[in-house]
């Protein structure tokens, strides 16, 4: 852009400012616009009120010179807003943040993970999970591990609260909070003896020992190694050597 040009400004409604945030996604249905408009009501945000943004490409469509509510959900209002949702949200911070789809690479691996730890998982009497159930930390979020074995009774018919092993397929977008921000939240569980990264493109994996709801351990598994669970063990080379099979892309 020239010297000579001004950045346009449009005059955006609360609705459009959560939406473009990159920090909080737009609701995916019409049960996440329900959700958030009453949460922006019983904030006292005034809806009447214009707010004067820039160009959507800024990183925060706002003036410093208003004041705005942020959209947030206590879990249970998530929880009703996420199983009528058509696409999923992960919930940290009172705040939901859309999950993006996965590369072929990334869901070959983590199918395959789950066939890896499933027979054993049911013949300990454990129940394995691919995807698609939620895990609530005792924190307060709340993810989709990739996969996940939990034993006993669930305590809810849409997540679980007591994992025994998590395993997460890394991706280049969200790597680096698997490793720090969800590894945090998912050690805190305490029943939670083993989370698993796996790259889906390079043989290695990384493996956090967790004792009573505390990290103790990273063990990094490359070339030849194989990363020992309680209910099968994931041989590195032979796992990967699957992938590069099955991958078309």
């Amino acid at each position: 852009m020239s010297g000579a040009e001004q950045p346009a400004k449009v005059i955006l409604n609360p609705a459009e400012v959560a939406a473009s945030s990159r920090n909080l996604q737009a609701p995916a249905s019409a049960a996440w616009a329900s959700a958030t408009a009453h949460s922006r009501a019983s904030s006292g945000h005034d809806q009447r009120r214009g707010i004067e943004g820039r160009r959507r490409t800024d990183p925060w469509p706002y003036d410093g010179g208003v004041s705005e509510a942020i959209a947030a959900l206590d879990f249970e209002s998530w929880l009703v807003a996420e199983e009528r949702a058509e696409r999923r949200h992960e919930y940290v911070g009172g705040r939901t943040y859309l999950m993006a789809g996965g590369t072929e690479r990334h869901d070959l691996a983590a199918g395959l993970l789950y066939e890896h730890v499933a027979v054993g998982a049911r013949s300990a009497g454990c129940r394995p999970f691919a995807g698609n159930r939620i895990v609530r930390t005792p924190g307060g979020s709340a993810y989709y591990p990739d996969v996940m074995v939990a034993c006993g009774k669930a305590p809810h018919r849409l997540y679980e609260t007591e994992p025994v092993i998590v395993i997460e397929v890394l991706s280049p977008s969200t790597s680096d909070m698997d490793r720090r921000e969800k590894a945090l939240a998912y050690a805190a569980i305490d029943s939670l003896r083993l989370l698993v990264l796996v790259d889906p493109v390079v043989r290695r994996a990384e493996v956090a020992r967790i004792v009573s709801g505390r990290l103790v351990s990273w063990d990094a598994f490359g070339p030849g190694d194989t990363v020992p669970t309680p209910y099968g063990d994931i041989d590195v080379d032979a796992l990967h050597d699957q992938i590069d099979v099955t991958a078309t892309t």
